[in-house]
């Protein structure tokens, strides 16, 4: 049996983690700022060493409240009302990884790997723990699509973060890494397709994601036609 989304969202325990998450969502959003001054000034110093950009753009975000209850629901939708408790939502809460996160858009597909592992370096070199095997967290690799057609790197860092009162608490940070192709399909996709369906119990139609990959496969075949391109160039120049 499913669970409507309205019916979940009123569970007494869904209802006391949105008020534990709205406690703690003005510390996350103090996270993700502290995570884009470091993107920012990792962008600034690459620059003025390479004359060049590592990267086209980049952004962070805490993730709203209506963002985590759908992911929620996701996990815990095909149980009964009655099986939801206090335990059952914290084990889904503490299972969602990506609370604070930031986006990097680089201008070619062969480019984010090699941004991810720049990025691993940084971080490290800045003693933030780049590897979360024993969180059970590690890097989501969509390269070659999902079963949407999404292809992106998600990368997991870990890291101290001061609040306003100076104490610090470890945080993990979700940053996907895509190409500047790829990236305007995300944008495109979530407003399109994803805010529609979120919400209904049978999800995104066969349809909707079929037509989703073969987008996904020509927009691939464009980036594989760019690089392509920027090779050539740099061969003639």
């Amino acid at each position: 049996m499913t669970i409507p989304l309205k019916d979940f969202q009123n569970l007494p325990d869904v209802v006391r983690k949105e008020l534990q998450y709205r406690q703690v969502y003005p510390f996350l959003e103090t996270a993700t700022e502290y995570l884009k001054h470091l993107l920012d000034n990792l962008l600034n110093k690459h620059k003025k060493k390479h004359k060049g950009n590592l990267f086209v753009s980049c952004d962070a975000r805490a993730k709203s409240w209506a963002s985590v209850q759908l992911k929620l629901w996701a996990k815990l939708k095909h149980g009964r009302a009655t099986q939801i408790g206090r335990k059952e939502v914290e084990e889904a809460y503490d299972s969602i990884d990506d609370l604070a996160g930031g986006r990097i858009e680089v201008s070619y597909f062969d480019e984010v790997q090699d941004r991810a592992g720049y990025l691993i370096r940084y971080f490290s070199d800045m003693k933030f723990a780049t590897d979360l095997s024993s969180q059970g967290i590690s890097d989501k690799i969509y390269l070659y699509d999902d079963n949407e057609g999404y292809r992106a790197y998600h990368l997991f860092v870990r890291g101290p973060v001061e609040d306003q009162d100076g104490n610090k608490e470890e945080v993990v940070f979700e940053i996907q890494i895509r190409s500047s192709f790829q990236h305007v399909w995300a944008k495109l996709m979530h407003p399109l397709v994803y805010s529609k369906f979120r919400d209904k119990e049978q999800g995104i139609p066969k349809s909707a994601k079929d037509d989703m990959r073969n987008l996904s496969a020509q927009i691939f075949a464009a980036d594989s036609a760019l690089m392509s391109l920027r090779d050539r160039v740099e061969e003639m120049s």
